[in-house]
């Protein structure tokens, strides 16, 4: 299931099914503000909620997902002793001087790095895919990524392009144990796409 989907079904007491695209949206600004230390009181104001309500969100967050914790935790403190951290993918990042006034941004950093970089890397490794794929297609061209995304212009099926996007971003990746869902949106303009299934 998908991540956010089952966060809001927990967090509002509602079935999967009835789960909502701006529910799905709060789950997720609860799942990504807690990876990255949100206080309660910013997560309150995301969520327009209160105080309390936030802090009980983030109580069951870590009830739920009991590791997320410990990976934040040692994050943190792989940071401090070697003073650097390496990817999944062997991306390495450095952190310089750590000291009492940067501390706290510097292990906010160090714990989102792994995340970004990685998402960053599964969406590069698809459009080079992608493109090697689209070469010598006159009709379809790469046109740009955003964030975790790929655009894409073309003059034949737009279900053909999407399909051969969509399977490319759902590759497996390194051990293949996370699933990757790509969504697929297309438009005659970038701000009237549509959400499309192929």
């Amino acid at each position: 299931m998908d991540i956010h989907t089952a966060n809001a079904s927990r967090m509002f007491d509602k079935k999967p099914a009835d789960i909502t695209k701006d529910l799905r949206q709060a789950a997720k600004h609860l799942s990504f503000g807690v990876i990255y230390q949100m206080s309660a009181a910013s997560l309150a104001l995301e969520l327009d909620t209160s105080v309390e309500r936030a802090k009980e969100l983030i109580t069951q967050f870590f009830t739920t997902f009991r590791h997320a914790r410990d990976w934040i935790e040692d994050t943190k403190r792989t940071v401090l002793s070697t003073g650097k951290l390496i990817t999944p993918f062997r991306r390495m990042r450095r952190f310089g001087f750590i000291s009492k006034q940067n501390r706290a941004e510097i292990l906010r950093q160090a714990v989102n790095f792994p995340i970004q970089s990685g998402a960053s890397d599964v969406t590069l490794q698809a459009l080079i895919r992608v493109g090697k794929q689209l070469w010598n297609d006159p009709d379809t061209r790469l046109l740009l990524t955003v964030h975790d995304s790929i655009l894409v212009e073309t003059r034949t099926d737009v279900r053909e392009a999407a399909t051969l996007i969509k399977d490319e971003m759902e590759r497996p990746v390194l051990d293949g144990s996370v699933p990757f869902v790509a969504d697929i949106k297309a438009g005659p303009k970038w701000g009237s796409c549509k959400e499309i299934t192929v």
